[in-house]
């Protein structure tokens, strides 16, 4: 709607011509308050991420299924545009997902997907649980890489053999 609208106030229109402020300030109005800090991030700051997937195991369950824990590191900086960075708090939600085969390579496919779900992530260290109906062999945060991150090929790591159940 906010570019449709941005369009709709500029579209073959003498100067002044729109602008990126124009545009974030129709975006805003189409989104909830509590969305505003993701359009900073986007749109406005230099956001990096680090996440860092490690540790990862796998329990067989009485019922057949698998018990998959990790563990994420997690943080968010901003840059300045000549390379310094600050750490910011976070406070947001990643995908977290558990794989038969490793995402974006050789054997991939909807079917390698086991489980994938939205999480909330702090800055620091988090422990994370899945169930799944297969042993996984990869574990990853953000596995299709959606943030920009400072070295994305430890977001998905490779899983041991179950544990036998309890």
């Amino acid at each position: 709607m906010a570019l449709q609208k941005l369009l709709a106030q500029f579209a073959f229109k003498a100067a002044p011509y729109p602008s990126s402020t124009d545009f974030l300030r129709l975006l805003r109005s189409e989104v909830q308050p509590s969305q505003h800090a993701l359009i900073v991030d986007l749109f406005e700051k230099i956001t990096l991420y680090d996440l860092k997937v490690s540790a990862p195991t796998v329990q067989v369950r009485t019922d057949g299924k698998f018990d998959v824990r990790f563990t994420v590191q997690a943080n968010k900086y901003y840059a300045d545009g000549k390379g310094k960075e600050t750490e910011a708090p976070l406070a947001e939600n990643f995908e977290i997902g558990a794989f038969s085969a490793e995402p974006a390579k050789k054997g991939y496919g909807p079917q390698a997907v086991l489980a994938l779900q939205r999480v909330a992530l702090h800055s620091g260290s988090q422990e994370l649980h899945l169930v799944t109906d297969k042993a996984p062999a990869f574990v990853g945060v953000d596995p299709f890489n959606v943030r920009i991150d400072r070295n994305s090929n430890d977001n998905v790591v490779k899983v041991g053999a179950p544990d036998a159940a309890p």
